[in-house]
Order: C-alpha cells, then sequence, then structure tokens
C-alpha cells in the first residue's frame, strides 16, 4: 500500500475522516485498472499499478480488538470489500490483460472478525466517515450470511447495497 495512505488508514481513529472511504476507493481501483495517458493524440495503457495489500497486512491489524484500534479495522474491512468488488467487476479486463491478480480468499474472510465489525460500526455509525461497506452476497460468496443476519435491520439496510 502507498506509505502515506497506509500511515492514514493504520493511524485512524473516530470519527474517521470522510475523505479516507473516497481515498481507499481510488487506492483499490489504481491496484486493478492500469494507468492511461495520453501520449501524441492517442491513449496509451501504462503498466503502472499500485500494490495491494498482502493477507499478512490485512490480519496484523486485527490483532488487537481495541476501541481505539476500531477505525483502522473497519477501512481495512472496507478495503478488501472494495478491492474484491473492483476485482470481480473488472474480471474480464484482467483475464485479458493476462496481468496475475491477487485475490483475498474465504480464509482470508474467515480470520476477520467481520460481524463485530459490523456491530461497532453500527454503534458509531455518525463517527464513520461516510464509510458504507457496499456487500454483495453474489460477489462475496463466504460473507453471505452476513447478509441474512442483517437484512431485517433498518440501520443495515441503509447502510449496504444489498443486490
Amino acid at each position: 500500500m502507498l506509505y502515506a495512505i497506509c500511515r492514514q488508514v493504520l493511524s485512524s481513529t473516530f470519527p474517521i475522516h470522510p475523505v479516507l472511504p473516497p481515498l481507499l476507493e481510488v487506492y483499490t481501483q489504481s491496484i486493478l485498472v492500469p494507468t492511461t495517458s495520453t501520449v501524441g493524440g492517442s491513449k496509451v495503457v501504462l503498466e503502472l499499478t499500485n500494490e495491494p495489500l498482502s493477507d499478512e497486512e490485512v490480519l496484523a491489524v486485527y490483532k488487537t480488538f481495541q476501541t481505539k484500534s476500531l477505525a483502522n479495522q473497519l477501512l481495512v474491512l472496507y478495503y478488501v470489500l472494495l478491492y474484491e468488488d473492483n476485482r470481480l467487476a473488472n474480471i474480464r479486463n484482467l483475464l485479458l490483460s493476462g496481468r496475475k491478480i491477487k485475490t483475498y480468499s474465504g480464509k482470508l474472510f474467515s480470520q476477520i472478525p467481520v460481524k463485530y465489525l459490523l456491530q461497532e460500526a453500527q454503534k458509531h455509525q455518525n463517527q464513520c466517515g461516510g464509510v458504507q461497506l457496499t456487500l454483495k452476497a453474489i460477489d462475496v460468496p463466504d460473507l453471505c450470511w452476513i447478509v441474512l443476519t442483517l437484512t431485517s435491520n433498518v440501520f443495515w439496510k441503509d447502510c449496504f447495497h444489498l443486490y
């Protein structure tokens, strides 16, 4: 992860700055979609992309369950879900490009305290800086059970885009 973005995410506390979620969205796109540039009137695809977080980097954020680290844990969960959503949305182009793309496994998701983080996000919803975790059961099949347990809750119907 770019050092500046990583430092911002890892040092985040409540309230989460409203610029961080859009920054993570742009960052995840920059990992998966190569940069294009106009040279001499024609578009040229540059193979300049950022590196995704490793599984170890993701899991390191979840080693402690302290309220002071909750904001960065939510942001890393947001990053992983955004990354997977963008990866799946761009899968055709990624396959055609032949690039090796990181995939976050169900095993990784099983080690993240997702349900706990979502419950805590609900408690601190006014301090989450617009972090609206986008869950698509079809895109993240390992998290289907979350959709089933949260669909009756009015907060989550507003916060999640359930398709």
